[in-house]
Protein backbone atom coordinates (compact mmCIF):
# COMPACT_ATOMS: atom_id res chain seq x y z
CA UNK A 1 0.00 0.00 0.00
CA UNK A 2 1.26 3.47 -0.80
CA UNK A 3 1.89 5.99 1.96
CA UNK A 4 -1.46 7.51 2.91
CA UNK A 5 -0.19 9.90 5.58
CA UNK A 6 -2.03 13.18 5.30
CA UNK A 7 -4.56 11.88 2.77
CA UNK A 8 -7.86 13.77 3.14
CA UNK A 9 -10.62 11.17 3.31
CA UNK A 10 -14.38 11.14 3.83
CA UNK A 11 -15.87 7.80 4.89
CA UNK A 12 -19.66 7.38 4.97
CA UNK A 13 -21.28 4.80 7.19
CA UNK A 14 -18.22 5.10 9.42
CA UNK A 15 -19.92 4.43 12.76
CA UNK A 16 -19.94 0.62 12.57
CA UNK A 17 -19.32 -2.46 10.46
CA UNK A 18 -17.23 -2.18 7.31
CA UNK A 19 -17.16 1.63 7.58
CA UNK A 20 -15.65 1.38 11.04
CA UNK A 21 -12.99 -1.03 9.79
CA UNK A 22 -12.18 1.26 6.86
CA UNK A 23 -11.91 4.28 9.16
CA UNK A 24 -9.64 2.40 11.57
CA UNK A 25 -7.40 1.17 8.76
CA UNK A 26 -7.11 4.67 7.31
CA UNK A 27 -6.43 6.01 10.82
CA UNK A 28 -3.55 3.55 11.15
CA UNK A 29 -2.13 5.18 8.02
CA UNK A 30 -2.44 8.65 9.64
CA UNK A 31 -4.95 9.99 7.15
CA UNK A 32 -7.15 13.00 7.94
CA UNK A 33 -10.66 11.61 8.37
CA UNK A 34 -14.09 13.15 8.05
CA UNK A 35 -16.35 10.41 9.39
CA UNK A 36 -19.99 10.49 8.28
CA UNK A 37 -22.92 8.54 9.75
CA UNK A 38 -26.39 9.03 11.20
CA UNK A 39 -25.55 7.87 14.73
CA UNK A 40 -23.68 10.72 16.44
CA UNK A 41 -22.88 8.74 19.59
CA UNK A 42 -21.21 5.89 17.71
CA UNK A 43 -19.52 8.40 15.42
CA UNK A 44 -17.93 10.17 18.40
CA UNK A 45 -16.59 6.78 19.55
CA UNK A 46 -15.07 6.19 16.10
CA UNK A 47 -13.43 9.62 16.15
CA UNK A 48 -11.91 8.82 19.55
CA UNK A 49 -10.70 5.43 18.23
CA UNK A 50 -9.12 7.07 15.18
CA UNK A 51 -7.51 9.81 17.27
CA UNK A 52 -5.93 7.17 19.53
CA UNK A 53 -4.48 5.61 16.39
CA UNK A 54 -2.79 8.90 15.52
CA UNK A 55 -5.20 10.25 12.91
CA UNK A 56 -6.84 13.63 12.80
CA UNK A 57 -10.59 12.86 12.71
CA UNK A 58 -13.88 14.71 13.02
CA UNK A 59 -17.52 13.52 13.03
CA UNK A 60 -20.16 14.76 10.60
CA UNK A 61 -23.63 13.50 11.51
CA UNK A 62 -25.63 13.10 8.33
CA UNK A 63 -28.28 10.97 6.64
CA UNK A 64 -26.71 10.41 3.21
CA UNK A 65 -30.15 10.16 1.62
CA UNK A 66 -31.00 13.75 2.63
CA UNK A 67 -29.79 16.10 -0.12
CA UNK A 68 -29.70 19.24 2.02
CA UNK A 69 -27.88 17.47 4.87
CA UNK A 70 -25.31 15.96 2.49
CA UNK A 71 -24.65 19.30 0.82
CA UNK A 72 -24.24 21.03 4.19
CA UNK A 73 -22.21 18.35 6.00
CA UNK A 74 -19.93 17.32 3.14
CA UNK A 75 -19.17 20.98 2.42
CA UNK A 76 -18.27 21.34 6.11
CA UNK A 77 -16.14 18.18 5.91
CA UNK A 78 -14.31 19.39 2.81
CA UNK A 79 -13.72 22.80 4.41
CA UNK A 80 -12.40 21.13 7.59
CA UNK A 81 -10.11 18.84 5.56
CA UNK A 82 -9.10 21.73 3.26
CA UNK A 83 -9.96 19.53 0.28
CA UNK A 84 -10.76 15.89 -0.39
CA UNK A 85 -8.58 13.17 -1.90
CA UNK A 86 -10.79 10.17 -1.18
CA UNK A 87 -14.50 9.50 -0.72
CA UNK A 88 -15.52 6.04 0.48
CA UNK A 89 -19.24 5.58 -0.16
CA UNK A 90 -19.91 2.85 2.36
CA UNK A 91 -23.18 3.90 4.04
CA UNK A 92 -25.88 1.32 3.55
CA UNK A 93 -28.70 -0.49 5.25
CA UNK A 94 -30.90 -3.44 4.54
CA UNK A 95 -34.18 -4.92 5.54
CA UNK A 96 -34.14 -8.60 4.71
CA UNK A 97 -37.27 -10.38 3.70
CA UNK A 98 -39.23 -11.44 0.70
CA UNK A 99 -40.84 -8.76 -1.39
CA UNK A 100 -44.24 -9.40 0.18
CA UNK A 101 -42.80 -8.92 3.68
CA UNK A 102 -41.10 -5.57 3.11
CA UNK A 103 -43.00 -2.33 3.44
CA UNK A 104 -42.81 0.43 0.88
CA UNK A 105 -41.25 2.67 3.57
CA UNK A 106 -38.48 0.10 4.18
CA UNK A 107 -37.78 -0.20 0.47
CA UNK A 108 -37.73 3.59 0.06
CA UNK A 109 -35.31 3.95 2.99
CA UNK A 110 -32.95 1.40 1.41
CA UNK A 111 -33.05 3.19 -1.96
CA UNK A 112 -32.51 6.55 -0.27
CA UNK A 113 -29.45 5.42 1.68
CA UNK A 114 -27.91 2.80 -0.60
CA UNK A 115 -28.43 4.36 -4.00
CA UNK A 116 -29.35 8.03 -3.67
CA UNK A 117 -26.73 8.48 -0.93
CA UNK A 118 -23.91 7.40 -3.23
CA UNK A 119 -25.09 9.86 -5.88
CA UNK A 120 -25.47 12.74 -3.41
CA UNK A 121 -22.11 12.21 -1.71
CA UNK A 122 -20.26 11.79 -5.02
CA UNK A 123 -21.97 14.88 -6.39
CA UNK A 124 -20.88 16.84 -3.31
CA UNK A 125 -17.16 16.03 -3.63
CA UNK A 126 -16.55 15.91 -7.40
CA UNK A 127 -16.36 19.71 -7.94
CA UNK A 128 -13.65 20.06 -5.27
CA UNK A 129 -11.77 17.02 -6.58
CA UNK A 130 -11.83 18.50 -10.08
CA UNK A 131 -10.70 21.91 -8.81
CA UNK A 132 -7.83 20.31 -6.89
CA UNK A 133 -6.68 18.20 -9.84
CA UNK A 134 -8.09 14.82 -8.90
CA UNK A 135 -9.32 12.37 -6.33
CA UNK A 136 -10.72 8.90 -5.84
CA UNK A 137 -14.26 7.72 -5.11
CA UNK A 138 -14.74 4.18 -3.85
CA UNK A 139 -18.28 2.79 -3.93
CA UNK A 140 -18.84 -0.35 -1.89
CA UNK A 141 -21.31 -2.57 -3.65
CA UNK A 142 -23.07 -5.83 -3.11
CA UNK A 143 -23.49 -8.54 -5.67
CA UNK A 144 -26.55 -10.67 -5.16
CA UNK A 145 -26.93 -13.50 -7.61
CA UNK A 146 -30.28 -13.73 -9.38
CA UNK A 147 -30.71 -17.18 -7.84
CA UNK A 148 -29.64 -15.91 -4.39
CA UNK A 149 -31.60 -16.29 -1.16
CA UNK A 150 -35.25 -15.31 -1.52
CA UNK A 151 -35.06 -13.37 1.75
CA UNK A 152 -32.59 -10.93 0.17
CA UNK A 153 -34.64 -10.07 -2.89
CA UNK A 154 -35.95 -6.86 -1.34
CA UNK A 155 -32.43 -5.73 -0.43
CA UNK A 156 -30.75 -6.50 -3.73
CA UNK A 157 -32.28 -3.77 -5.91
CA UNK A 158 -31.40 -1.13 -3.31
CA UNK A 159 -27.66 -1.79 -3.17
CA UNK A 160 -24.99 -1.01 -5.76
CA UNK A 161 -24.30 -4.25 -7.57
CA UNK A 162 -22.14 -5.94 -10.15
CA UNK A 163 -21.66 -3.94 -13.39
CA UNK A 164 -24.46 -4.70 -15.78
CA UNK A 165 -26.64 -6.32 -13.11
CA UNK A 166 -27.43 -3.55 -10.67
CA UNK A 167 -28.48 0.00 -10.16
CA UNK A 168 -25.14 1.66 -9.60
CA UNK A 169 -22.51 0.04 -11.77
CA UNK A 170 -21.16 3.28 -13.19
CA UNK A 171 -22.40 6.14 -11.04
CA UNK A 172 -18.87 7.32 -10.42
CA UNK A 173 -18.47 7.59 -14.15
CA UNK A 174 -20.79 10.57 -14.43
CA UNK A 175 -19.89 13.37 -16.85
CA UNK A 176 -16.11 13.70 -16.97
CA UNK A 177 -15.68 10.48 -14.99
CA UNK A 178 -13.63 8.71 -16.18
CA UNK A 179 -11.30 11.67 -16.42
CA UNK A 180 -10.01 13.25 -19.53
CA UNK A 181 -6.29 12.59 -20.00
CA UNK A 182 -5.27 15.74 -18.09
CA UNK A 183 -7.48 14.98 -15.07
CA UNK A 184 -6.76 12.64 -12.18
CA UNK A 185 -10.25 11.63 -10.98
CA UNK A 186 -11.07 7.96 -10.42
CA UNK A 187 -14.18 6.07 -9.42
CA UNK A 188 -14.08 2.45 -8.30
CA UNK A 189 -16.60 -0.06 -6.99
CA UNK A 190 -15.58 -2.82 -4.59
CA UNK A 191 -17.52 -5.79 -3.30
CA UNK A 192 -16.37 -6.47 0.27
CA UNK A 193 -17.79 -9.99 0.07
CA UNK A 194 -15.46 -11.13 -2.71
Amino acid sequence: MRNLTGLKAIVTGASKGIGRAIAERLADEKTQLALVARNGILLEERVADCSRRGAKAKPFVCDVGDAAAVERQLKAAIDWLCGVDLLVNNAGLGYFGSVDQLTVAQFDEMISTNLRGVFLCSRAVVPRMKADGGGTIINLRLEIRPDGPLRMHGFGPARPQHPGHGNLPRLGQCPRFPPRPHEQNRARAYDPGR
